[in-house]
């Protein structure tokens, strides 16, 4: 969130990042950066940690369409999240071979009984608890250097969360690709919310006082979001040096679902981005060139009444609370009354599809009789 400083809660970026690392990854960023927009005579090539994506333009009209590079369509891990099939300790020796350094022990998670944390890199094993397979997390841009590592070191992985990092670099970015975005996310019926100050939208405000905005486009639960975000200034409100205001980030948040899991291991990151049909066609509208989008195998295989049964596990809670009479004092229900309530509801649906001009359905089913006692 963004509030006195500078803070991105979707991101990979730890809070508690060391400056050292911190100045390394920004010098890097921002090297070719600074040359380009200096009007130097070398070339601008992004470095290895700004995800290879550059758009270019001019101040001016913020209605005008930057010009893309050849290098537009790369992007990069930021987070990367998997199960190994394989001994925890096998895995870090196999890092340690590797990437050099030690773990120690750290904090379990998501309910893993172990955990170890490597000592250089952003670089985490979790394992026991009700798990069957230790699962492994590479943030920030590690990821990038990992990720490749334990796709080919362990390709039987299932992938249980990836963020897509795309960086863009340009005045206005932030205000031109959230233009670009909100109405493809609105039409595709997804929540969107802004957090930052509200007078950080005047393009007169002050650059030395920004503290940076995010805009949240799609649930925290759902398969697939997007982020986009003042990337510059949560550097610069971390005390590093140097971090240009213009630099953007558009991330996406991948968290596969069964079959989904295993496929995300074989894509590369900007085919995962797939995944999403309205992300997939947001990120072409930016980059002109779409990821392909890749069909949900889960949902096509539904059975007969697989929405049945996501509607009863959607709303158990509810379920429950009228069984058991929450809005009655507690004097509960039978399953016969939720049966006749359900009937009713429906008679009152089809009532109103008849008084809509629509053709009349068959009858439904009388309810269960509700027995008297003695019966």
């Amino acid at each position: 969130m963004y509030d006195s400083r500078p803070t991105h809660h979707t991101t990979s970026s730890d809070p508690a990042l060391n400056s050292s690392l911190a100045g390394e990854e920004s010098e890097r960023v921002f090297e070719a950066a600074r040359s380009y927009f200096a009007g130097g005579p070398e070339q601008f090539r992004p470095p290895h940690t700004n995800r290879g994506v550059r758009i270019e333009r001019t101040p001016g009209s913020e209605s005008e369409k930057p010009e893309k590079s050849d290098d537009y369509a790369k992007c990069a891990f930021d987070w990367y999240q998997a199960s190994i099939p394989a001994l925890p300790e096998a895995i870090q020796t196999a890092f340690c071979e590797r990437f050099g350094g030690c773990f120690s022990d750290a904090s379990a998670i998501n309910g893993y009984e172990h955990g170890r944390v490597h000592s250089e890199l952003k670089f985490s094993v979790y394992w026991g608890g009700h798990h069957d397979m230790p699962n492994v997390k590479a943030t920030s841009h590690h990821a990038a250097r990992i990720a490749p590592w334990v796709r080919e070191r362990f390709p039987e992985h299932k992938v249980s969360r990836a963020d897509v990092a795309f960086d863009f670099c340009f005045p206005g970015g932030f205000d031109y690709l959230t233009a670009a975005v909100e109405p493809l996310a609105k039409k595709a019926g997804v929540s969107s919310k802004f957090v930052g100050d509200l007078e950080e939208n005047d393009p007169a405000y002050p650059v030395e006082d920004r503290t940076g905005r995010t805009w949240y486009f799609g649930s925290f639960k759902s398969d697939c979001m997007m982020t986009i975000y003042e990337k510059g200034l949560e550097l610069r409100g971390k005390g590093i040096e140097g971090a240009d205001p213009n630099l953007v980030r558009l991330e996406v948040r991948i968290r596969p679902q069964k079959q989904r899991k295993k496929q995300a291991a074989q894509l590369d990151p900007f085919e995962l981005v797939g995944f999403s049909k309205w992300i997939s066609g947001a990120v072409g509208a930016i980059l002109e060139e779409a990821p392909t989008v890749l069909p949900n195998y889960d949902k096509l295989e539904k059975g007969p009444l697989a929405s049945l049964q996501h509607m009863a596990e959607q709303y158990s809670g509810q379920i429950r609370a009228f069984l058991e009479g929450e809005d009655r004092g507690g004097r509960p229900r039978s399953w016969d009354d939720l049966a006749r309530f359900l009937h009713s509801a429906m008679i009152r649906r089809e009532a109103q599809r008849v008084a809509a001009g629509k053709e009349p359905r068959d009858p439904l089913p009388s309810p269960p009789r509700r027995q008297r006692e003695g019966e």
